[in-house]
């Protein structure tokens, strides 16, 4: 009997197996997609999750399945070493993934933050070229839009998942004068995703970055990461009379 195997084994070439390739070909694709596109925005992320979790399982699938058809060839298969390297590149990106995750978070809020005191600054540029009036809650996205060189993506947040503003102008601000607002009012939140371009503490998404923060952006230009149990804490109403717009003015126009 052995010695039957044996010239079996000779009568026939040994292969390599195909799935012991496929592993290795999606351990590769698994490593590509986690630090290839890092920087991915809005529904591109969420593809490019639910991408990790199928190759993860496929080159699971594909290395278990080798293995045990490897062993039991009789030899008449190889591959054991595509397997190893596939399940070190899954392995090792894994842990990697896990270790730099929430630096990853850190990192995504201080962007968001930066982006947030762009978008604030612009608001007060335009306030100042118009005697000191916030543009109108309704418009103010249009007209930094209009009047800046700001672009969509500067209004979106690198921790949404969807591709929607991400940050709201404070409603109660609407026909307010920027010198009859006090300095540590909230002028810019990070909104829930799908809520508009306004609103007021009650549109903040509290659990946009890791640990259930929110970055605020208020008047004096000091953005605060808060915790969304303490949103409510922040001065958003001013008791003070509206300055109606100018009849001229691009805030009505």
């Amino acid at each position: 009997m052995k010695y039957f195997i044996h010239k079996h084994r000779l009568a026939t070439k040994i292969r390599i197996s195909k799935l012991a390739i496929f592993s290795i070909v999606f351990g590769c694709f698994f490593f590509t997609l986690l630090f290839f596109f890092t920087e991915s925005f809005g529904i591109f992320r969420l593809i490019k999750k639910c991408l990790l979790v199928i190759t993860s399982i496929l080159t699971i699938l594909f290395a278990s399945f080798s293995f045990l058809k490897i062993r039991y060839s009789n030899g008449l298969l190889k591959g054991k070493i595509l397997i190893s390297v596939s399940m070190f590149l899954f392995l090792s990106q894994i842990f990697v993934f896990f270790a730099i995750e929430p630096y990853r978070n850190v990192a995504y809020e201080g962007i968001c933050a930066t982006k947030m005191k762009l978008l604030g600054q612009a608001i007060l540029d335009y306030s100042n070229d118009n005697n000191g009036d916030f543009p109108l809650k309704s418009k103010w996205y249009d007209l930094l839009i209009k009047h800046t060189d700001l672009i969509d993506e500067d209004f979106m947040c690198n921790s949404s998942f969807w591709p929607f503003i991400s940050y709201g102008f404070n409603k109660n601000l609407d026909g307010l004068n920027l010198y009859d607002v006090p300095s540590d009012t909230v002028l810019l939140f990070e909104i829930k995703e799908g809520q508009g371009i306004t609103g007021g503490p009650e549109s903040v998404d509290g659990k946009k970055h890791y640990g259930s923060f929110s970055n605020v952006l208020l008047v004096d230009m000091t953005v605060l990461s808060i915790d969304e149990k303490k949103i409510g804490e922040l001065t958003w109403q001013v008791t003070t009379q509206k300055h109606p717009n100018e009849p001229n003015s691009p805030g009505n126009q």
